[in-house]
């Protein structure tokens, strides 16, 4: 009996832990390691994360091979490379909660112009407190959040969650902008 009640409490006491850890990541303000960043291994790409990371911005872009609105936002990504070079963007994309085996297999059937990366330990997602997909975060060369006024709302931010067409359109314009600045 007193095992099964010691048991018991253990248990509440590691999911209250679980759960207070888990609001105070969200709730903290972002830090973000781009050192980290070229830690992971690449999976392909038509560039080097090292190549990437040397811009003044870097998009970082967290995706998963599953997720059906980040098969959706690739060609967009790629629009953007198009449109503005690495020596003014530079573009990771990260697969999460995601085996390198799979993102591979994906990269085998599309042809993506930046340095694609595999976080098999979760490192970046949380660091990025990463919690949605796909989810973009553009950080300066130094790790400090650089913003872009999102399309709709006008507001400054420096994180996006869902899908975006940041080739073209109020996307483009207002990174373009951003980075004029």
């Amino acid at each position: 009996m007193r095992l099964s009640l010691l048991r018991s409490s253990l248990c509440a006491t590691l999911l209250a832990a679980t759960l207070l850890s888990g609001c105070a990541a969200s709730t903290q303000q972002l830090s973000p390691s781009l050192k980290m960043v070229q830690s992971l291994p690449e999976a392909g790409g038509a560039s080097s994360a090292s190549a990437e990371l040397s811009a003044p911005v870097v998009m970082v872009h967290f995706f998963a091979s599953w997720c059906t609105l980040c098969a959706f936002e690739f060609p967009h990504l790629a629009a953007l490379r198009a449109n503005i070079p690495q020596d003014r963007l530079g573009i990771v994309a990260i697969a999460i909660d995601d085996n390198e085996e799979d993102v591979r297999r994906m990269l085998a059937k599309r042809q993506l112009p930046f340095a694609v990366l595999v976080d098999a330990g979760n490192s970046a997602k949380t660091a990025f407190a990463v919690s949605d997909l796909p989810t973009t975060v553009f950080v300066t060369t130094d790790g400090r959040p650089f913003e872009i006024r999102e399309a709709k709302s006008g507001k400054p931010l420096s994180r996006f969650e869902g899908a975006y067409e940041w080739g073209r359109g109020d996307a483009l314009a207002a990174l373009e902008q951003a980075l004029q600045q």
